[in-house]
């Protein structure tokens, strides 16, 4: 890498030999460097060796180029125009593998036309260096053609703060993350960058579930109008292992030179995490290197900003006054914040009234901000794919864009939060009408969860959250207290929501039924379910075939303190179980239900339901034999009945009838 020195005026550039032989007082250039530095035929420069590293490019912000000789008489760009012309402008910048501020790219053809485009900053500053562009994430075409976050040539410097237009339901932290990084930068017209009365040597810690937003604040934190950007992973990246201290040093001495300035650390808790006594292993960690970096800042204007989806996670040396002293929660967004993200994705305007989208707002209980991106996309490609087959231009709809109900119940079914998608079971598609008998049961269920719940959601929309009790129990120290902790982590980010633990004898045993680490797992739960967080708009189900072996801490008022016996079907529900399984089965006319219901006493309801199937594999069986169409007749459910055994005995009765009777005492 080379300088060229013109007028006392030192730029970078690239140099390599000519392929051709030149006179030794000719220099030849391209043509871009020529428009990029004003250079004309006969102006006197200088090549010297430059000891400044090409930098890696991440985000690249272009305006639209029209100088006093060309004027172009095409119409502005819209938004959506941006955006497009953005897409087509990433292509032409990572061909150009070197990129500079300043640099213009002539006659970019797309829709038709040809428009001119000049690179206003890289990376959040103007000042010219040279780029790798092959590294490029992001492309922004500016509105304003006289946008600059940085003018080096009279030391202008736009003030500090976030562009707010593209972000939804978090204008709580935007203001918050304002205010924090005002002081950061002076009011354009100022020779010299005053210093604040204040020192500045805290940082700003993001922290939030996945999707919530932290890594879409960075990106506009980085557009905020810095110097210089600087992304603390990729620059140690190119550091030898060993050397973090020194590429950490280096950092920091490169920002306070370049100040006003931002350090940007996203995923905090992959390379600062705390200390686990537990594994062997331990990754990287340059918590030490960082937190020696922020005691040696005194007053600088060095804004170092980081996100964690794991805040427990993070080195605790890291989170004092001095370090990452402000935490600002991105949480799950409620209705509100929803309806603010889905007017977004919709290209609508924040307080644009639209009753479809308010309800929508409102069913997505647990949906972060990339879910409902995701969600309003999905139904987007559902509705052109609708569009196309039914060769139309343009149908009437609720939604914007073409868009149905149907479209997005379709995208509903298929993008389910981001809190839900670790989840140990499957949700049933089970409705109460499709459960027989237990009457007495479905009412207690109906009175103890669905009513509390509609205050705070309307029916139907509750997040499921199913868990196998024996599914968290881990042979590794403190993984299952984890794995119950993060189970009510997530139900608390998805309510209104049900946490329902199959088998929880597994985890709920008394001291006598389980070992130490079962003792652990047993504390750990009863301590979410009394509350250090709030379970609001979160309700706990639980269900086991060992009742009697339950923890009566597990039982008292407060936690499961409602206990509902589900007895073995009576003849009026085992006749109820018969027709809701057999409904779309082709019987026979020889098949008397009444009298399976009789011969069925003792059978559970899912025997029962095995019997049914049975008695359908049976018919099919003979079919395929006799190559005849059969109906399930009673013979084969008399063969059924002989394959089911009564798996329930008399002596289990008596033990549940038993204790549901101490319960009520």
């Amino acid at each position: 890498m080379g300088c060229v020195r013109e007028s006392y005026s030192s730029y970078p550039a690239i140099v390599w030999p000519s392929s051709e032989k030149l006179q030794d007082t000719v220099i030849q250039t391209t043509k871009s460097l020529q428009t990029l530095y004003s250079l004309r035929l006969g102006d006197q420069i200088s090549v010297s060796r430059s000891l400044d590293l090409i930098r890696d490019a991440h985000e690249i912000v272009l305006s639209e180029h029209q100088d006093s000789e060309n004027k172009s008489s095409l119409p502005s760009l819209g938004q959506e125009d941006r955006v497009h012309w953005a897409w087509i402008l990433e292509y032409d910048l990572k061909q150009a593998a070197h990129v500079c501020p300043g640099m213009i790219f002539a006659d970019v053809r797309a829709r038709g036309e040809g428009r001119t485009f000049q690179i206003i900053a890289i990376n959040g500053s103007s000042n010219k260096y040279l780029y790798h562009s092959s590294t490029l994430r992001s492309v922004v075409v500016s509105a304003d053609p006289g946008h600059s976050p940085w003018r080096l040539e009279n030391h202008e410097v736009r003030l500090l703060g976030l562009d707010a237009a593209l972000v939804g339901g978090l204008s709580i932290q935007l203001s918050e993350l304002n205010c924090a990084i005002a002081a950061y930068g002076t009011a354009a017209g100022n020779d010299k960058l005053k210093p604040s009365h204040l020192p500045r040597r805290g940082g700003i810690l993001l922290h939030g579930p996945s999707g919530t937003g932290k890594s879409m604040l960075l990106r506009i934190v980085a557009q905020a109008g810095w110097r210089q950007v600087f992304r603390l992973q990729d620059t140690i990246a190119g550091y030898p292992i060993g050397d973090t201290d020194k590429a950490i040093h280096n950092i920091f001495s490169e920002a306070r030179r370049l100040e006003p300035s931002v350090v940007i650390i996203d995923d905090l808790e992959a390379v600062a995490r705390k200390r686990d006594p537990v594994r062997v292993s331990e990754p990287l960690s340059i918590a030490g290197s960082l937190c020696k970096a922020f005691d040696q800042r005194v007053g600088d204007r060095v804004l170092v900003i980081a996100a964690t989806k794991k805040l427990a996670l993070v080195d605790e040396s890291l989170r004092r006054p001095g370090r990452f002293q402000t935490e600002v929660e991105i949480p799950v967004p409620g209705a509100d914040a929803r309806a603010e993200i889905l007017h977004i994705a919709y290209s609508l305007p924040k307080t644009a009234h639209d009753h479809q989208l308010l309800h929508l707002a409102k069913r997505t209980h647990g949906y972060v901000g990339s879910d409902l991106v995701e969600l309003i996309q999905s139904a987007m490609d559902k509705a052109v794919l609708r569009i196309r087959a039914l060769n139309a231009d343009k149908e009437d709809s609720g939604f914007a864009k073409g868009i149905t109900e149907e479209d997005i119940e379709a995208a509903l079914l298929k993008i389910r939060p981001t809190a839900m998608k670790e989840i140990f079971l499957d949700t049933p598609k089970v409705q109460w009408s499709q459960i027989g008998g237990q009457a007495e049961v479905k009412e207690a269920l109906q009175e103890a969860v669905e009513w509390p719940l509609k205050a705070v959601a309307t029916e139907g929309n509750l997040n499921f959250i199913a868990v196998k009790g024996a599914e968290i129990l881990s042979m590794y120290v403190g993984e299952s207290e984890r794995a119950v902790r993060e189970i009510f982590e997530k139900a608390r980010g998805a309510s209104p929501s049900i946490i329902f633990f199959d088998e929880i004898d597994a985890i709920g045993a008394t001291r006598e039924h389980s070992q130490q680490a079962g003792l652990h797992v047993l504390t750990t739960l009863l301590n979410e379910l009394d509350g250090i967080e709030a379970l609001k708009g979160v309700f706990i189900l639980a269900a086991t075939n060992r009742p009697e072996v339950l923890d009566p801490a597990l039982l008292r008022p407060g936690r499961l303190d409602s206990a509902l016996y589900v007895g073995l079907p009576d003849y009026d529900t085992r006749l109820e179980i018969f027709a809701i399984t057999t409904c779309t089965t082709d019987l026979g006319g020889d098949v008397d239900v009444s009298g399976l219901a009789h011969l069925t006493g003792g059978y559970s309801g899912a025997e029962i339901v095995s019997i049914c199937q049975q008695a359908g594999d049976a018919a099919l069986r003979e079919q395929l034999r006799c190559r005849q169409q059969q109906r399930v007749s009673m013979k084969h459910f008399e063969t059924a009945l002989a394959k089911v055994p009564r798996q329930v005995t008399p002596e289990m009765i008596e033990r549940y009838e038993a204790w549901r009777k101490v319960r009520q005492r």
